[in-house]
This record gives structure tokens, sequence and C-alpha cells, in this order.
């Protein structure tokens, strides 16, 4: 390649944040262009184009990550289609959730597969042991390696030889990949159907959703679940963002948007020096004005789902339980690089809620300190580490064991071992009377509300 075309390809990866001056290009991406070009031509060693490539952003974002913004990241050809359908919350695969459990890990199809999937269609079942994935045995494969193996173009065959629970003989299951949506909301378990049983066993005049994170298609399920419900008899909601690291700011204005009157402020954001960049009202078009709710949060709830809980809890129009949330309060953009290959997410705003105050941590931040969403005192349920360990045990067996859909009876439970660091030491028993403190605060304070309005 000519030294004018390898200059080229390197201003088009930097174009993204050089430094662009009135007068051309600034003198600092022109020097990073010219030892590119360099090392490319010069190099006793020439290493791969792509590797330079990857240095570069790595180093320069690095850059940023020692200045405390730890959140823009290089997102290189690799990791540059799963992170996008995550995003859009859909990809080609087969329709199911799988594990590595065990010591040696083995590889477990955990949970119902989705409905109508191209997994339910071919046979799959839970707790089925993936052997091989065409023809290739998945001993010793990482969880990206399988990922990359099950996933794949649409309309393109798989095969996986897997072993039934309780069987002794392996089968080939012959697929076809097909287009996988990726839900974000879902309720308490799930049925035999696929579907989500949300309304609570113990009163069913309240709702229970989880938002796992915030894709371009959260707020439509969000609305379709909702209006489904109140033709239920829904009378109040627990919206539970535990866990959720947050995605687009978008998804969180809309789903904000859902339970607020026309004019209710939801979120500003502000570029460099304090300069107001953008300010989001709600429109008074949502279906839940006024819908009782109670949003859970906690050491994990980040970004998006701190936006959602501080503009309902500052407007007045929800309480937060749980535990004080991440204190996330920056925004990131996209930037496509290399003609959409990989992508720079460079923070390029931060946002503040309602009452005007910044959520986000600075590093050296003390408890003492404000930042994040803080529950209502009445609903703050601060577990420790081993409670918050305890509490993902029971969430992920209860996700991942299947209701019959007309009985309510398990018909099967997840096949999950956590190897400890000691072999030989029993592995972690998951309560079956447990019971989630935060949760049953908020339904008991959702409850008050009804019976006094009764």
């Amino acid at each position: 390649m000519s030294r004018r075309n390898l200059t080229l390809l390197l201003c088009a990866v930097v174009a993204c944040f050089a430094c662009h001056l009135r007068g051309g290009v600034s003198p600092e991406s022109r020097y990073v262009a010219q030892a590119y070009s360099n090392i490319s031509n010069w190099a006793l060693e020439p290493p791969p184009r792509q590797a330079l490539v990857d240095g570069a952003m790595r180093g320069m974002v690095g850059v940023l990550n020692q200045q405390g913004d730890v959140h823009s990241q290089y997102i290189g050809p690799t990791r540059a289609q799963p992170f996008m359908d995550e995003m859009r919350q859909e990809f080609g695969g087969i329709g199911v959730r799988i594990r590595l459990t065990g010591d040696p890990p083995r590889l477990l199809l955990v949970g119902m597969p989705e409905p109508d999937s191209p997994a339910a269609l071919a046979g799959v079942q839970p707790n089925d042991h993936v052997l091989a994935i065409d023809s290739e045995p998945t001993a010793g494969m990482s969880m990206a390696q399988i990922i990359r193996r099950m996933r794949g173009p649409t309309g393109e065959p798989i095969v996986l030889r897997v072993l039934h629970d309780g069987e002794t003989e392996p089968v080939d299951l012959h697929i076809v990949r097909d287009r996988i949506n990726v839900a974000s909301v879902i309720g308490d378990r799930r049925l035999s159907d696929g579907s989500w049983r949300y309304r609570l066993d113990d009163d069913p005049r309240i709702a229970y959703l989880r938002l796992i994170n915030f894709g371009s298609k959260t707020v439509s399920e969000l609305t379709a679940t909702l209006d489904g419900l109140q033709t239920l008899g829904m009378e109040a909601l627990v919206l539970d963002v535990r866990e959720n690291p947050g995605g687009a700011l978008d998804a969180a204005i809309g789903v904000s948007d859902l339970f607020l009157p026309a004019g209710a402020p939801i979120v500003e954001t502000r570029r460099r020096e304090g300069l107001v960049e953008d300010s989001y009202e709600a429109t008074g078009s949502g279906s839940q004005q006024g819908l009782p709710v109670v949003v859970l949060v906690n050491e994990n709830s980040a970004s998006a789902s701190e936006i959602v809980a501080a503009c309902l809890q500052d407007d007045g129009r929800a309480q937060v339980g749980g535990q004080r949330s991440f204190g996330k309060g920056t925004v990131q953009r996209l930037f496509p690089t290399e003609s959409g290959k990989s992508y720079l997410k460079l923070t390029t705003s931060s946002y503040w809620r309602p009452s005007g105050a910044n959520i986000h941590r600075l590093s050296d931040a003390k408890e003492s300190d404000s930042w994040g969403v803080s529950p209502d005192p009445e609903l703050a349920v601060k577990l420790t580490e081993d409670q918050h360990r305890e509490w993902l045990r029971w969430r992920e067996r209860r996700d991942l064991t299947v209701f019959d859909v007309e009985t309510g009876e398990v018909l099967s439970t997840p096949q999950i071992v956590y190897a400890p660091e000691d072999p030989e030491a029993e592995p972690p028993e998951v309560d079956p009377l447990y019971e989630d403190e935060a949760l049953l605060r908020a339904v008991q304070h959702l409850q008050n509300q009804l019976d006094a309005g009764a």
C-alpha cells in the first residue's frame, strides 16, 4: 500500500476524535498518521495493520481512562457486532440460554428455548448438555468462543450434539439460524409457553416488571406489556432496574415519559464547561400517568436506569426502593470507525436530574458524598456482599426455573453449579424460602396505597 493511502486510512480511523482547526486538520493528527505510515513501511518486523489501528485507538482512549473517564472505550472489530446486536436487541441465532457450569465446565442449555425459535422447533430441552457445535467439541471452549459459534447469519445451519437430561445417548439436532429478538422487559417467573408471569401471586393487583437493559425496543415492549396488564386489572407496579447497567438515552427518556404528565422534566444533558446540550420533558402522551409505582435500584443500577429512577423520584411520580445506585452520570456517543467495522464509545456530556443534581460518582468520591440515586428511607434495603450474592443466586435460579402455564407447578429447574474456590467445599444452596426484602417492602408500600384509596 502506498504512503498516501496509508495516511488516508489513518485519517479515517482518527476522524472521530481528531481535533480539527478552522484552517484544516490539526498538526497532531498528521503526526499520528505519519507515525502509522513510518511503522507500516519501515519497521523491521511490520505488525498487522489492524493491530496498529487497534493499538492507536486503545492508546488514545487509554489517556481518557487515565484522566478518570472510565466509560469511554474502543470497540474493535471482533466485539463490534455483538455490541450492536445487544443495542438493537436482535441477532442471528437459535434462541437459547447457555451456561458453563461445573468443574471442568460443561455447556448447558438452561430454561426453555424462546417460543417458536429454531431451538424450540428442533427439540431443544431444558438442561441439555451440549457436547459439540458443528462437530467441534465444546470442552475447553470459552463463553466468547461458544457465542461466536452459536450465533451467525440468519438462514445458516448449525448442528448441536446434545445429551438430553436423564438420557445416556447423545443426539444431533439440525437447526437453521433465524433472527432472535432479545427481550428487555421480563417478569417474575418463566412459564412453560415461554411467556413471563408479571402479576404477583399473592396480590394480582400489583405487577412486577424488570428492565434488564435499555435498547431500541425497550419502550415499545414496556408499553405493550403495561397496556396488556391494565386489561387484566393491574392497579400498581414495581419497576425493577436492579443490576441494569443502562443503555440508550432515548430509551430512558421514553420509559420515563410513560409515567409523567406533559411538561414534567426528565433529564438535562450538558457538554463541556456546563453548557446545556438538551433538556427533555414529558410529552404527556404516556398511558401510565396515574399508576402507583415503586422503582427498585441497587449498586449495579447505572446510567439509563438512574435517569428513570431519578426523574420519577424528583417529579413525585414514584418512590424508589432498594440500595443506592451506581452513580454513572455521563452520556456516551458511538462514533463508527473503519467504515463501521469498529466503534469509538466516547463520553461527550453529563446528565442532570430534574432537581439539578448530577448523579455522577467521581473516582475519589466518599460514601458521605452526594451521588447516585438514593432510595426513599422507608424503602431502603442495604445488602452485604454475601447477601447480594445470595439474592443473585436466588434470582437466577428462579429465572431459569420453568413453571407450568396452567397450574404453576415447577416443570424443570436449572442444573447450575457454582464452582467455589475450594473444590472440596459444598456448592452454596439456594434457600427455597428465600424472600426478596426490597421487593417485599415495595409491594407492602403499594398495598398500603391501594388499600388507603379503596
